[in-house]
């Protein structure tokens, strides 16, 4: 393919291809989470990723409140995503290489939706601290990663800082990875 229109479809498949990985993202940490079913954006979620999962879930089955089903499609698109990214850019890579780079994609996935959540999270607490659907979604996403940084992090005159370092720190490990 040309140099405009293999980019042009590389951008597509990445577009494409990642609002779907983002929402199975979601849907796997808010199951890990025990989010709230009822809430409508949950709600969404589920029901945007529920006819692909549904059938996986028979044949794979949650072990404890971790989705595996979710889990295991999140890693076959990122090997689809690469395979037609590798071939409509004429990439050669060989099958470590893209077992490699569809583990080390999806890690890169889990990391982004922590991150964005907790950014989001923040600045949803600026504008609206009350309670609202959205940032009950938002803050059982980031919940695993700031639960723990929150016990070890004390409140400085009132200000928490841990959504920062929490950023930081994801940020550190999509740039090691």
């Amino acid at each position: 393919m040309g140099g405009s229109l293999s980019k042009a479809s590389i951008f597509l498949i990445n577009t494409i291809f990642g609002l779907y990985l983002a929402l199975l993202s979601i849907r796997l940490i808010l199951a890990w989470e025990r989010a709230n079913y009822f809430n409508p954006v949950t709600r969404f979620i589920i029901t945007l990723t529920q006819p692909i999962i549904n059938p996986l879930r028979r044949i794979f089955h949650n072990i404890g409140s971790f989705e595996v089903s979710t889990f295991l499609f999140i890693l076959l698109l990122e090997g689809v995503k690469l395979g037609l990214i590798t071939w409509v850019g004429g990439f050669a890579m060989n099958v470590a290489i893209l077992a490699y780079s569809i583990l080390t994609e999806t890690v890169q996935l889990i990391l982004a939706t922590f991150f964005f959540a907790i950014f989001v999270d923040v600045i949803l607490s600026w504008i609206n601290p009350h309670n609202m659907p959205l940032r009950q979604v938002v803050g059982q996403i980031a919940a695993p990663i700031m639960r723990p940084l929150r016990k070890l992090i004390p409140t400085i005159s009132g200000f928490d800082i841990s959504p920062l370092i929490a950023l930081i720190l994801i940020q550190f490990l999509m740039i090691l990875i």
